[in-house]
């Protein structure tokens, strides 16, 4: 048998191994990936259009085109699905900024905010969460572990970072969280006036008057 070159033998390696038939094998790790990530784009859409109370397990999985199986591979129960997918989909849309200066980190977060409750239907979408939240401790838990942890994280990230640059002392984050938050899902929930750039405004000015260093405050 006479000997194949170096470079042949290398090459009908290659080709056994990674060529066409190869590739013909299905990868389980990817196509994992993409089913978690479509349920979670499902989940998020019907949470947009039916809400939480009409939405099922079955619904989500005919959506995302896979088992109810394959669902409960990944989530227990439907809360903790529809909550992970609607923290997801929350970070994506508001990113946390990083620019040096608290006023401009807090003030863009915000706004992204508030462009997120508009793209997302996000009054009417955290309006039926709030209101199964009463019924259904299975939500409650997931919703204060997946969706509310998440939010309050970035904005802790955010004062952190002030403090890093020294634009602020250390204070009771927690109670500060509270305050960015409060007046947002204040109106977000009762709707009596709008959130708008000026809230916005208004918020973030407001806020750093109480937690910037005195010689500071004067800049807001």
């Amino acid at each position: 048998m006479v000997p194949l070159p170096e470079s042949t033998s290398a090459r009908f390696f290659d080709d056994s191994v990674n060529g066409s038939s190869a590739s013909k094998v299905p990868n389980p790790r990817r196509r994992s990936e993409r089913a978690h990530q479509a349920i979670l784009n499902a989940a998020a859409e019907l949470l947009e259009e039916v809400g939480y109370a009409d939405m099922t397990i079955q619904a989500i999985a005919a959506k995302a085109g896979v088992s109810n199986k394959t669902i409960y591979r990944w989530w227990s129960n439907k809360a903790a699905v529809v909550m992970e997918a609607f923290a997801e989909r929350t970070a994506n849309v508001v990113a946390i900024p990083n620019t040096g200066s608290l006023r401009d980190d807090l003030l863009a977060f915000i706004q992204a905010s508030f462009v997120a409750h508009k793209t997302m239907k996000f009054g009417s979408t955290m309006a039926s969460l709030v209101a199964a939240i009463h019924t259904d401790s299975t939500l409650a838990e997931a919703f204060r572990e997946q969706f509310i942890a998440r939010r309050r994280a970035a904005v802790r990230q955010i004062f952190e970072q002030a403090i890093e640059h020294d634009e602020l002392s250390a204070l009771d984050l927690d109670v500060v969280i509270d305050q960015v938050y409060g007046p947002i899902f204040y109106r977000l929930l009762v709707g009596h006036a709008p959130l708008d750039n000026q809230f916005a405004e208004t918020l973030v000015n407001n806020l750093l008057l109480g937690v910037t260093k005195s010689k500071n405050s004067s800049k807001f």
